[in-house]
């Protein structure tokens, strides 16, 4: 068997492809908003045979249709990550034929089915924690016994639950390396915060700005915010969330239920007023033409207004700069020079491996003769540091672009 990293050796682009006796398959197809203009690297897409999507995310299933025009690919996937990735095509504006071609060619999996769609290949869904429908992989191929994890979170969230760590060894683990370096905060107590802050800020008559990634993010801080009480409003995302409140029931129908603007006035009114407001709103890195980067061009300047980051930035992206710059100077906001002068303060409410989660299921599946390939990092100097400072005898290895690994 032949691993090839077709895509997301660092963030973005998400591909990775298994040349087997009996099939060629891949995991993931990534690329679009979230990865810029990378896209996976594949010369043979025709021979790919079986896609199988870990979670909705655009770095992860951004390239899809491209590969749906360029092979007779079937896509297999979790209920959850099937709408959300039909009601990403259709956002995007996505023609009904295409639309139809992929929900023809669509397989929709259970966490905990058992799938073979190729003699020597067995697949095992289970839940990744990272948002709804993430899929990690228990898989067999050639006798060869790998897990790949995906964007996988082990602790729970405040609406999704975190995943399980395996129960059995493995040859081979491929796992995610976001956070490899850091050490992540403790969720809940970083949830607390979050509230506490925003409850001292609200009382102090101030405009606080929640930047938050549309599918996922906002719809978790969302639930931590319905549930300590805090009166809010909320921009964008409107499909996403009733997604969620479909596949969660009653736990979620909250999403469909909160207060939105209804016109210009109502948020020019929401400015002037000497009360308090809180307004979570996508996207989560304040993009251009976005409603968070409209509604920044009103709070950043503000003395009595507060940006709340709470998902990761891109340094190059507004909501990276931002945290960069003191007070008094300028940056382009939705295009317009804007000048800070509103507070800027980031909370971890992560939603991956943490450095001692990515150990913790090291452990629990692997053992000095296994290989455990580290994907998805924020830079390859990071994660080989990571590798490195290890002491336990196991063999890491930190994948590049366009490796084949031979097994």
């Amino acid at each position: 068997m032949i691993i090839h990293i077709a895509g997301g050796a660092k963030i973005g682009a998400s591909a990775t492809i298994f040349e087997t006796k009996h099939t060629t398959f891949a995991i993931d197809w990534g690329g679009g908003l979230a990865a810029g203009k990378q896209k996976p690297q594949y010369e043979k897409m025709k021979k790919i045979k079986h896609v199988l999507l870990t979670h909705a995310h655009s770095d992860h299933v951004g390239n899809v249709m491209e590969l749906v025009r360029n092979s007779r690919a079937y896509f297999h996937c979790s209920m959850a990550t099937y709408d959300l990735f039909i009601q990403t095509l259709i956002n995007a504006r996505y023609q009904q034929e295409d639309l139809n071609v992929f929900a023809g060619r669509a397989i929709i999996y259970n966490h905990g089915d058992s799938l073979s769609f190729a003699q020597g290949v067995y697949v095992y869904p289970v839940a990744a924690g990272h948002i709804l429908g993430a899929s990690s992989y228990q898989m067999m191929i050639d006798g060869i016994s790998i897990f790949y994890t995906g964007d996988m979170c082990l602790h729970d969230q405040a609406l999704v639950t975190g995943a399980m760590l395996p129960d059995r060894q493995v040859n081979v683990l491929m796992r995610e390396a976001t956070y490899v370096d850091r050490e992540g905060v403790d969720y809940q107590t970083e949830a607390n915060r979050f509230v506490r802050t925003i409850r001292e800020m609200f009382d102090r008559q101030m405009k606080i700005l929640i930047p938050a990634l549309a599918m996922g993010r906002m719809q978790e801080v969302a639930c931590l915010l319905y549930k300590a009480g805090v009166p809010f409003c909320i921009e964008g995302a409107r499909d996403f969330r009733r997604i969620y409140a479909e596949h969660l029931g009653s736990d979620a129908a909250f999403l469909t239920k909160i207060p939105e603007f209804v016109s210009m006035k109502d948020r020019e009114d929401r400015m002037a007023s000497s009360e308090g407001a809180v307004i979570l709103a996508s996207s989560g890195m304040l993009l251009d033409n976005t409603f968070s980067a409209r509604w920044a061009n009103w709070i950043a300047p503000r003395t009595d207004g507060a940006i709340l980051l709470v998902n990761h930035q891109d340094p190059e992206a507004v909501g990276g700069q931002i945290q960069q710059i003191q007070d008094g100077q300028c940056l382009m906001v939705n295009g317009k020079p804007t000048v800070k002068g509103c507070m800027v303060e980031r909370f971890e409410l992560p939603a991956h491996l943490s450095g001692s989660n990515g150990l913790a299921l090291e452990r629990s599946c692997t053992n000095t003769d296994s290989q455990i390939l580290l994907s998805h990092y924020p830079s390859h100097k990071r994660a080989l540091a990571f590798v490195q400072a290890q002491s336990d005898c196991r063999h890491r290895k930190v994948v590049t672009l366009n490796e084949r690994i031979e097994l």
